[in-house]
């Protein structure tokens, strides 16, 4: 069965170092015997640790055999009954959720999930009172009617360069059809009308090897409105940070 510890250098090298010390140990006096078997346990946790943190990265939950399993190859454990402790000190420590069976290895995600299944947790469950969760939230709403007004701003200051742009062409259009039919020649505006068209497609090239991705209005448009949107937000002495946790703190309860 595969335990899931860890096979990369960082735990062989934890592994060797293990080895070490439990052979220095043996030879040791009784003083420095329990300073070392402190060690081991202290080196057996972090072992422990991070073959648990491993196999979280891929699997959310596993047996409780197999949890057995991976504690007494990291902690040297020999009876069920020694690593049945282990598994308790880690649910105590909140490392794991063991439910029944079954060994959740995230258990902050479990708990997130199961307390917004649940009507009307009390604010007192995420650490908070019911005054300072108000408290947050009026001022999360403040917060966030700041960075409503600086993002509408934006998208109007946005619209007007975009509308600007259009207005150009426009006149640009106009100046062409007039100076081909009424000024000049076609003769004289081919030549012309073709090195704009150039200019045009170089100023494309350039935006592409600026951004890295194909020119698009659609584009073009929100990236000033997130420019302009974070400009104005700092103008306005918006702690965006601070919105930013109040609003996930929130949203997690």
């Amino acid at each position: 069965m595969d335990s899931g510890v860890p096979s990369g250098h960082g735990a062989a090298a934890t592994h060797f170092a293990l080895h070490t010390l439990r052979g220095f140990s043996g030879s040791s006096s009784n003083a420095s015997s329990s300073i070392l078997n402190d060690v081991l346990g202290s080196a057996n946790a972090v072992v422990l640790r991070d073959t648990l943190e491993d196999r979280s990265s891929q699997d959310s939950h596993i047996s409780y055999g197999e949890l057995v399993d991976i504690i007494k190859d990291c902690t040297g454990s020999k009876t069920d009954a020694e690593a049945a402790k282990v598994c308790q000190t880690l649910c105590d420590a909140g490392v794991i959720l063991k439910f029944g069976d079954m060994v959740y290895l995230k258990p902050m995600e479990v708990t997130r999930t199961v307390l917004k299944a649940l009507p009307g947790v009390p604010s007192e469950v995420y650490g908070v009172d019911k005054e300072d969760l108000n408290r947050m939230k009026e001022e999360l709403v403040e917060l966030e009617a700041g960075v409503e007004r600086a993002r509408q701003s934006a998208q109007f200051q946005s619209r007007i360069i975009v509308g600007t742009g259009l207005l150009f062409l426009l006149g640009q259009l106009s100046l062409f059809i007039r100076l081909t039919y009424v000024e000049l020649s076609w003769d004289v505006m081919e030549p012309v009308s073709y090195f704009v068209g150039l200019g045009n497609a170089i100023m494309v090239y350039i935006y592409f090897m600026y951004t890295n991705r194909d020119f698009s209005f659609f584009d073009w448009s929100n990236s000033m409105e997130r420019h302009y949107s974070k400009q104005k937000i700092k103008q306005a002495g918006i702690d965006w940070e601070r919105y930013k946790s109040l609003a996930r703190r929130i949203k997690r309860m």
